[in-house]
């Protein structure tokens, strides 16, 4: 009976021996070692989800990097379209160029001071001020040209002002025969030139563009007295330029 006893107390003994081994390996190996295979799981998934996220963003930088060459030149487009400065000298030019290629005769240019466009009052019409009055980026200048031509070729020259990289809005076109007559309505008048083949005198009215108009640019404001004359460069052929206030 006492042998027996031994035995149990030995038994006894190794299993509580065996809880023991098992809890010091549960909380000195296996709960470590499960908590960092928790957290080095955790790690690599949120790993795997940044690596998605750049998967995203090289695509679309790909994307972009194609787009690239076709956005750059609608910018230059733009920015030929309405330039920083009114930049008159280059717009007489690329005028006196086309009225060349059209045959026509390019009598005169007026310009007149940039001014600034405004928004849109609440009377739903829009209104201009002076450019130095407001903070505006976006500037127009009027122009008034006259020419002389036959009927298509004065037709040829409104179509090539429509083709410019600069952007040209034709406001008005008033047409009278060289002779001397006109008539009420200009599309008569028309008709009849393109009939006849009688030389017409056309008189323009333009509005271009412009970023910004700084102080001492043609058709910029200026503290000059209004109606003062601005000196232009000339174009290739002689062409009256004066400046109205």
């Amino acid at each position: 009976m006492k042998n027996l006893t031994l035995r149990q107390r030995i038994f006894g003994s190794t299993i509580a021996i065996g809880v023991l081994i098992l809890i010091a390996f549960y909380f000195l190996l296996w709960k470590p070692t499960s908590n960092k295979i928790a957290i080095e799981g955790g790690a690599l998934t949120q790993a795997q989800q940044q690596l998605t996220t750049l998967d995203g963003q090289i695509s679309s930088l790909k994307s972009f990097q194609e787009q690239l060459p076709a956005a750059q030149a609608e910018a230059n487009r733009l920015s030929s379209a309405v330039p920083t400065t009114p930049d008159l000298p280059s717009f007489i030019l690329a005028l006196n160029t086309i009225s060349q290629k059209s045959g026509i005769t390019f009598l005169s240019i007026s310009p007149s001071q940039a001014i600034a466009v405004s928004s849109t009052s609440s009377s739903g019409s829009t209104t201009n001020t002076v450019a130095t009055a407001t903070g505006s980026n976006l500037y127009q200048v009027q122009v008034s040209l006259q020419v002389d031509g036959g009927y298509f070729q004065v037709l040829d020259f409104i179509n090539r002002l429509d083709h410019l990289p600069r952007l040209v809005v034709v406001n008005a076109v008033n047409l009278t025969a060289s002779n001397g007559s006109s008539s009420s309505q200009s599309s008569t008048l028309a008709t009849v030139a393109a009939n006849s083949g009688t030389q017409l005198s056309a008189s323009l009215k333009l509005t271009i563009f412009s970023q910004a108009a700084p102080v001492g640019e043609p058709g910029a404001p200026s503290t000059n007295p209004a109606g003062a004359a601005v000196k232009l460069a000339p174009p290739s052929s002689p062409v009256s330029t004066t400046a109205a206030g």
